[in-house]
């Protein structure tokens, strides 16, 4: 059993105490940067991923699904043409912008996470000779919780208090066949593969105001 002596409670308060001021005086431009990283260390991941299920699954490294394709996921319509309107948005409110980003976020987080079951279900049913991506796609949703994380930090620094999150964002997947099951899991990792590329324009260009 651990015990924690009132020396170890202190030390430990004043090493929190002194990161707090660290992170308090951390330049925004570094902040961008970090998230900026972040984000394209999971593009290149993802679009890994992307690549190899257009190519392995469906023998097609063109392919473009499109949202009229696809009419099992619940909520999503609006988000992705929000998506698109967002690509064409300035940025005139930097804290607003984040909380933008960190919903987006956690959109595609939720719908991701049904995407994992629904892989986990694939496998199950269509035996080992199916091949399934449900460890790389838990890997992404891993990877989107880090991403949050930095922009939460960032968004404290703008918004001077703790970030505070709202209701997470509910994504339903309605039941339908493999071939719908799968080809609404590739227009989602499509999706999540484009909003990648605007975060990371849009780090990039806020690191360098």
């Amino acid at each position: 059993m651990a015990t924690f002596t009132l020396k170890g409670v202190s030390a430990l308060v004043f090493t929190t105490v002194i990161l707090m001021s660290v992170s308090a005086h951390e330049p925004l431009s570094h902040l961008y940067s970090i998230a900026m990283d972040r984000a394209t260390i999971i593009r290149t991941r993802h679009s890994a991923l992307y690549t190899t299920i257009k190519t392995d699954r469906f023998r097609n490294p063109d392919l473009v699904v499109s949202s009229s394709d696809v009419t099992t996921i619940r909520e999503m319509d609006d988000y992705i043409r929000y998506l698109r309107d967002f690509e064409t948005s300035t940025i005139s409110n930097e804290t607003e912008f984040i909380n933008e980003h960190l919903m987006f976020l956690d959109i595609f987080r939720a719908a991701l996470i049904l995407v994992r079951d629904d892989e986990n279900s694939i496998g199950q049913r269509q035996g080992s000779s199916y091949t399934v991506y449900e460890t790389e796609i838990s890997r992404v949703v891993g990877s989107i919780g880090h991403l949050q994380a930095k922009l939460r930090r960032i968004y404290e620094r703008l918004h001077g208090g703790s970030y505070y999150q709202g209701a997470n964002q509910t994504v339903t997947f309605d039941t339908c066949n493999l071939d719908c099951t799968v080809k609404r899991g590739l227009f989602l990792i499509q999706e999540f593969s484009y909003y990648l590329s605007l975060a990371v324009n849009n780090f990039n260009t806020l690191q360098s105001q």
